[in-house]
C-alpha cells in the first residue's frame, strides 16, 4: 500500500508537469521493474483530470 501510494504521487507530480505518457510509462518500468503502456498512464491521467476538476469546483464555505 505505502508503495502503491508514493506510485501515485509520482505519476501525479510527473503529469502535473507535463511529463509524457510515454515517458512516464519508461520511468515506471525503471522504477518497479515492471512494464506499463503509456494507454495505462493516460487512462491514470483521466483519472486524475477527474479528481482535480472536482476538487476547482467544490464549494467553498463561508469566509467570516
Amino acid at each position: 500500500m505505502r508503495s502503491e501510494r508514493a506510485l501515485n504521487i509520482a505519476l501525479s507530480e510527473m503529469y502535473v508537469n507535463g511529463v509524457s505518457t510515454r515517458r512516464v510509462s519508461k520511468i515506471i518500468e525503471s522504477m518497479c521493474g515492471t512494464s506499463v503502456s503509456s494507454q495505462m498512464v493516460s487512462n491514470a491521467a483521466k483519472k486524475l483530470d477527474s479528481a482535480l476538476n472536482a476538487w476547482r469546483e467544490r464549494p467553498l464555505g463561508k469566509i467570516e
